[in-house]
């Protein structure tokens, strides 16, 4: 495998990000602002950039081979539903991925498609249910991870606590997730992971529904710390 970053191999010395947050489905008051919030977080990064946004479903004619290869990592943030990708698209998403580029996905990235079983595959599991938003524990399961080092053990978070179809655990590394019981769900509870596609690297956080989140410095280090590390940046 290229141990170098997705930028490297393209001959650039910033990662370049593709952010999709088209939805089919239900959509997030805070879209506006992860469209404020990202570009910042990646910005602050020194290495990032958000270079194209696909806003809205209108846009995902744009979402294509040709303009995935002008990126090192495709972002899908909020989104929701059957969006309408054609079978080229979606295997040029996969084939992106397994290329050795990044994948982001935070909070309702989980909750497209659900009969494209590929892409769920790919990003570890799929959106199955939650309760109503509360504030619950969080518990850091890898300390050592970029996303996560600068976190404390545990912390409490008012957020939705999402779950599930399959336990991503037996597909990807866990580094968060919430105690059995929180919020009277039972049972294993992973919130953020990593894993492997082909040669590519993903990182999912099913943090984020709340405007107040995007404005975290704490939860902005996890995004930035996991978008640099799909790109390679951080080991």
């Amino acid at each position: 495998m290229d141990d170098r970053t997705a930028s490297e191999r393209a001959g650039r010395d910033v990662a370049r990000i593709l952010l999709v947050t088209a939805t089919a489905g239900y959509r997030h008051q805070s879209i506006p602002t992860v469209w404020r919030a990202l570009p910042e977080i990646a910005q602050a990064s020194g290495d990032l950039s958000v270079e194209t946004i696909l806003k809205e479903s209108d846009d995902l004619p744009a979402l294509t081979a040709e303009s995935l290869a002008q990126h090192e990592i495709l972002c899908l943030v909020h989104t929701s539903g059957t969006l309408p990708l054609s079978d080229e698209q979606k295997r040029a998403i996969l084939d992106f991925v397994a290329a050795g580029n990044g994948f982001v996905g935070v909070h309702g990235a989980t909750t497209i498609c659900y009969d494209w079983t590929a892409y769920g595959e790919m990003l570890g599991a799929q959106f199955k249910g939650h309760p109503p938003a509360a504030t619950f524990a969080v518990i850091v399961e890898d300390r050592q991870h970029p996303s996560t080092r600068h976190l404390p053990p545990s912390f409490e978070i008012s957020d939705e606590l999402y779950t599930f179809r399959t336990n991503p655990r037996d597909a990807a590394h866990i580094l968060l997730s919430a105690p059995p019981g929180s919020l009277d769900l039972e049972g294993d509870l992973p919130l953020a992971w990593t894993k492997a596609h082909g040669a590519g690297r993903v990182y999912y956080n099913a943090l984020g529904h709340f405007d107040a989140i995007w404005d975290d410095p704490a939860f902005q280090q996890q995004i930035r710390a996991g978008l640099r590390w799909a790109a390679r940046l951080e080991p």
